[in-house]
């Protein structure tokens, strides 16, 4: 039992502990397979895969259990019995000893390396024994072939644990332990009734080939006298900084980071990007009216999306000077000023700890200048109002009028004259109401730029002195009069918006006219 605790340390009483209640007929933690101890090769250590055939072992250090069975109902194989002594014995410094009841398991090493095998009998005197044999499939190796005795021992002269230590092993050998109880002398007792047998239980740790000392198998090392313990990856290159990616290959080799290929080759993930997976990018947007195309202040968002790896953010305008800031979804910016409508642009740099820097740009119409009602006529008829407009603005367009009455609330929804992107700088339009009289007009231009102006009204009855023209207001500086005729002649594009909306003018009793739909 001494040997055991020696050489298994803490694991051995958290096992006992398990199996306190339940003998040692519970199976350990183990890749045993098979149950026929009695019979020679017909238990393996090793994983099985998914077909049942034994997985030779090439990884790290590894503690192998058997099952835990009871030879006292063991006999000799035929094979055995024939040899002499030769198949259940061996020499050890203290003579020859022989071995009945004995039981077999088998370990095949995918690598070079070392055993340890304890065979733990504590209730009979017990012979140890580490044959070796070509390596063939489990189940398929004979007895006779199994010749070889590596390490044989009978140290312990009344009941107890054996154990062997530092046997070598090789890829391309198979390994049985041989476990029986000590015949009382020659090869001819072992078939008494009275050979020990009992409980019984097999351990092999198998530790391969390390030359260079790092935890990795010489099978495994790639970089075999390069690494350091702890310090290595999988497969035994130098890793400073422990992050399972080698040195040679890390872009932060001083600092641990996700062991994947780029963008990361072994940087800190840092925050995870707004929409992984695309390219890295920023947009401008409008802080008012959150349009990506124009806005009318310097004050603005970048929206951001970064690649993998990056930490921090250099932002510039244009060739302007450059400013590093935190990460984040949106990052506040302030534009250069402008009297006119101009184009804009902003630079972002995405930096990480040894990653490239990237680069992305984006532009935004920087607009301060408001639309202008440049003319209007308001005329009444027995089917409401109708508003001829003359709109004018000389940076991203006019894209919305809505009329107001007098107390500046909307007569009607907006009327959308274009998109974002392809507003006209000069608008005729021909706006009714039915409900209301209209008394102002709002007009907006793309980038929120909002002009609100008072409307004049004309109804069918007014004059100018002097007789038949009509007031008309032009610029809002000043009333002019225009006659009938020109109001279907020169103003008729004034008035035109629609096909619904065309208009015509009548004169009625010399001085007088009114306003029909055509």
């Amino acid at each position: 039992m001494t040997m055991r605790t020696r050489l298994w340390g803490r694991v051995v009483p958290i096992v006992l502990a398990v199996v306190a209640a339940q003998a040692i007929a519970v199976v350990e933690a183990s890749a045993a397979s098979g149950t026929d101890v009695d019979s020679f090769d017909g238990v393996t250590l090793n994983d099985t895969d998914g077909a049942g055939r034994e997985v030779p072992y090439v990884g790290g250090p590894r503690d192998f259990d058997s099952p835990a069975f009871d030879t006292g109902a063991f006999s000799l194989q035929a094979e055995e019995l024939a040899s002499g002594g030769g198949l259940h014995g061996c020499l050890t410094p203290s003579g020859p000893v022989y071995a009945g009841r004995t039981g077999w398991v088998r370990f095949d090493p995918g690598a070079s390396g070392r055993i340890e095998v304890v065979a733990e009998t504590p209730g009979y005197d017990s012979v140890l024994v580490v044959r070796s044999a070509a390596d063939a499939a489990w189940g398929s190796t004979r007895l006779a072939d199994a010749g070889t005795t590596v390490s044989c021992v009978d140290r312990v002269t009344d009941a107890g644990d054996e154990a062997v230590t530092g046997v070598a092993v090789t890829a391309d050998r198979v390994y049985f332990v041989q476990v029986g109880g000590r015949c009382a002398s020659g090869p001819e007792t072992c078939q008494d009734a009275n050979t020990p047998g009992g409980a019984t239980r097999v351990r092999v740790r198998f530790t391969p080939d390390d030359s260079d000392g790092d935890g990795v198998a010489d099978r495994q090392d790639n970089c075999e006298g390069q690494g350091a313990p702890g310090r290595v990856t999988s497969d035994g290159c130098p890793d400073a900084d422990s992050d399972g990616v080698a040195d040679a290959a890390d872009s932060c080799p001083d600092l641990a980071g996700v062991p994947a290929a780029a963008p990361y080759n072994g940087c800190p993930d840092g925050l995870r990007p707004p929409t992984p997976g695309t390219e890295p990018s920023v947009t401008i947007q409008s802080r008012t009216t959150h349009d990506t195309y124009s806005t009318s202040t310097r004050n603005v968002d970048l929206l951001l999306n970064w690649p993998k790896g990056a930490d921090s953010v250099a932002i510039r305008n244009g060739r302007g000077r450059t400013r590093v800031r935190d990460l984040a979804r949106v990052v506040g910016w302030r534009l250069p000023g402008s009297k006119r409508p101009t184009v804009r642009e902003v630079q972002v740099r995405f930096r990480g700890p040894r990653i490239a820097d990237v680069v992305a740009v984006d532009t935004i119409v920087l607009d301060p200048t408001s639309p202008d009602v440049e003319a209007s006529l308001v005329l009444e008829s027995a089917q409401g109002w109708y508003v001829g407009v003359n709109l004018a603005d000389s940076g991203t367009g006019v894209r919305s009028v809505r009329l107001l009455d007098e107390d500046k609330r909307p007569l009607d929804a907006s009327e959308q004259v274009c998109s974002l992107d392809d507003c006209e700088g000069d608008v005729d339009l021909a706006l009714t109401a039915s409900s209301r009289r209209p008394a102002y007009i709002e007009v907006v231009d793309p980038s929120g730029n909002t002009t609100v102006v008072q409307l004049d009204r004309t109804s069918s009855a007014s004059r100018c002195p002097g007789g038949e023209p009509i007031p008309y207001k032009s610029s809002y500086t000043r009333l002019e009069c225009v006659e009938l005729t020109q109001l279907c002649g020169s103003l008729k594009p004034l008035l035109i918006w629609s096909v619904s909306k065309v208009v015509r003018c009548r004169l009625v009793a010399r001085t007088t006219f009114r306003v029909v739909p055509r």
